[in-house]
């Protein structure tokens, strides 16, 4: 007879009181173990909210403040489910995503599930599919190794929440990994050294998972977006030259490219030329352009090397688009 599997949720918290969104569907799963909460010093009572949820499942581990990197490493180490999913709290999940997630248990026995996701505006509603580039079923062997050239390409999302992931592998990764501070790319970092350790995987390419983007963390008109840049390049960096993991070099220009590319969309749509001008005139980027898959007016622009030529294209844009 075949043993049960158990699945363990993981959230780091940081002064979220308000946005606890994604308990409300936690709270009606009846298959899930344990409800990991790691509060990273949250100042707003974020912790004394949740308790109030009243439900026996859920462990609250409060910490000093170090970032939301350390504290889902710090949860996952607390986990004792076969499987583990890390969350974020102002996110939500559809009820399907579990009804995927203990089929997937239940039937056959696989290190990761990987779903897609919405990338959805809190305030408009309006939301965008982000799928993987492939079918839906089991990966393994030479079927998995040439899926995973691909998810080494910085092309897929490496989202962590649509990621189910054996929680062996999840403690394996974590204890080798980056220990500095990381704000963004951490996801990439993450799931490029745990593509390398699967050995199986099932793909259910529907999106069950919605990243809400809110009106604040939309607004970027005065943050500048060289601390993402610096973040991007650490974790490169570190793919390259300290990780555990076995990256072949043209997928570590890929990783990079597109990371890159990422800042640079971001500059273009808040008007920070200069650093979009920085990304376009690296020789890594204009090396990697001519193999990159764009579309041809993006690659005509990184070409040109203008970010203000850039900026008015995209305004041109956004103004026909509404």
């Amino acid at each position: 007879m075949k043993e049960n599997k158990s699945l363990s949720i993981v959230i780091p918290i940081y002064n979220a009181r308000s946005r606890l969104r994604v308990f409300d569907v936690l709270m009606r799963q009846k298959d899930i173990l344990e409800i990991i909460c790691v509060d990273d010093g949250s100042t707003d009572g974020s912790a004394d909210a949740i308790r109030e949820f009243g439900d026996p499942r859920i462990q609250i581990w409060e910490k000093e403040h170090e970032g939301a990197f350390q504290a889902w490493h710090y949860g996952v180490t607390k986990a004792s489910g076969d499987y583990v999913l890390v969350v974020d709290c102002d996110d939500y999940v559809e009820e399907e995503y579990f009804e995927a997630i203990r089929e997937f248990m239940e039937r056959r026995e696989a290190d990761a599930l990987f779903v897609g996701s919405f990338i959805e505006n809190e305030k408009t509603g309006k939301k965008v599919a982000q799928e993987f580039p492939f079918e839906d079923g089991y990966y393994e062997g030479e079927k998995l190794e040439k899926l995973k050239k691909q998810l080494c390409s910085g092309r897929v999302s490496n989202a962590k929440g649509t990621k189910v992931i054996r929680r062996e592998i999840y403690l394996d990764q974590i204890s080798h990994t980056y220990t500095g501070e990381i704000k963004d790319f951490e996801d990439w970092l993450t799931m490029m050294e745990i593509y390398g350790k699967i050995e199986s995987l099932r793909v259910i390419n529907r999106p069950f998972y919605h990243y809400l983007q809110y009106a604040e963390s939309l607004s970027k008109s005065k943050t500048s977006y060289r601390g993402n840049y610096r973040d991007a390049l650490t974790m490169v960096d570190y793919l390259q030259n300290h990780s555990t993991a076995t990256i072949e070099k043209e997928s570590l220009e890929s990783i990079r490219f597109f990371a890159l590319r990422s800042i640079l969309l971001r500059c273009i749509k808040i008007r920070e030329l200069d650093l979009a001008n920085e990304i376009m005139r690296r020789k890594d980027f204009r090396e990697f352009l001519p193999k990159a898959s764009l579309g041809f007016d993006e690659k005509m622009l990184c070409i040109l090397q203008s970010a203000g030529l850039f900026y008015w294209c995209y305004r041109l844009k956004s103004l026909r688009k509404d």
